[in-house]
């Protein structure tokens, strides 16, 4: 039972029984997918300040239980493995060995130069894609392209939940094949897979269609919708109809009767068999939303944490840390205290 190997239509994937990737096989091109470069360590933990790569791996396949230890940290995590036709799913079951600050749970170098999808994990070239999907709001997925591949990652931290239950999906698959992929594991695990028009949103010809970005209002509408159907549009969309993002208050230069007046427009347009889009960006929050001016909400999720190593002064324009932890990237945004 050391180490583990997993098949499926598409792609063969082989951990040693040292916990690291030893094979991401293409069954199609019949081509090693996993890259030489750098670390192949699959998973890794962040302990008492210090990340450990997993050092073990066990996996009874008839049983689907997978067992990874982390070396010298002590901590060991307990999976439950499933094979499907196109992709794999783990779940993180048991961790046991001392209080864990942050996880990697899937860390996968692929032999892939082409596009790479950061924010939807996936990367692919002209015949091959890997990715992985996050099943649930415990995890954040992603991939980068490096100098020479790329890799694919999931990683969990605990101000997301309890870490056990953290559940996720990796996929290998022709290039052709990815979107399908995802939507069969969308679908298969019971993710939101949105229908529009009778299809999936992602392929939908409804989707494609095009739309007249314009600013309108109550008090403009009927001149809107007449630009409309002149274009031969069916569909007008507002770029910026709201105040902040977050409690979503709109504009009253633009809709001085708030959303009765939002549902009037909608109504109007429709007679004429248009229909009416907002954009929304449902996954941002503005500074001066109520949710976090004067004073930010506990619930909101925080990309990292760090000790002040000062005082702060009102008027700082600088923060002096220690030991920070998490993901600090270009966002301008401190809760202190």
């Amino acid at each position: 039972m050391q180490g583990m190997t997993l098949e499926n239509e598409y792609v063969r994937y082989v951990v040693g029984a040292d916990g690291q990737s030893a094979s991401f096989f293409d069954k199609a091109e019949q081509k090693e997918r996993l890259s030489a470069e750098g670390s192949r360590a699959w998973m890794s933990v962040t302990k008492d300040g210090k990340t450990h790569s997993s050092a073990s791996v066990s996996y009874d396949g008839k049983a689907g239980e997978l067992t990874v230890g982390f070396g010298d940290s002590g901590v060991t995590a307990r999976f439950k493995v499933k094979t499907k036709p196109r992709h794999f799913t783990f779940e993180l079951t048991g961790l046991t060995g001392g209080e864990v600050t942050a996880m990697f749970l899937c860390q996968l170098p692929v032999r892939v130069e082409g596009l790479v999808g950061e924010t939807v994990a996936v990367a692919r070239d002209e015949t091959f894609a890997a990715g992985v999907q996050a099943m649930n709001i415990k995890m954040e997925a992603g991939a980068n392209k490096r100098a020479k591949d790329s890799i694919v990652w999931v990683r969990d931290f605990p101000q997301h939940g309890p870490l056990v239950g953290a559940k996720f999906a990796l996929f290998g698959c022709p290039a052709a094949k990815a979107l399908e992929t995802i939507g069969e594991i969308e679908v298969a695990e019971g993710l939101p897979h949105p229908m529009l028009a009778g299809h999936w949103g992602k392929v939908s010809p409804e989707a494609a269609r095009s739309y007249l970005i314009t600013n309108f209002s109550e008090q403009n509408i009927d001149e809107a919708l007449k630009y409309a159907q002149a274009g031969g549009f069916t569909y007008i969309y507002q770029p910026a109809p709201f105040e902040t993002w977050g409690h979503w208050p709109l504009k009253k230069t633009d809709f001085p009767n708030g959303y009765a007046g939002l549902k009037a427009v909608v109504e109007k347009a429709n007679r004429l068999g248009i229909k009416v889009g907002v954009h929304i960006l449902s996954g941002g929050i503005t500074t001066n939303d109520a949710y976090v001016t004067p004073v930010p909400d506990p619930r909101l999720e925080k990309y990292g944490t760090a000790t002040l190593a000062a005082d702060v002064e009102a008027q700082a324009t600088t923060l002096l840390v220690r030991n920070p932890q998490g993901k600090f990237g270009a966002t301008k945004t401190v809760q202190v205290g």
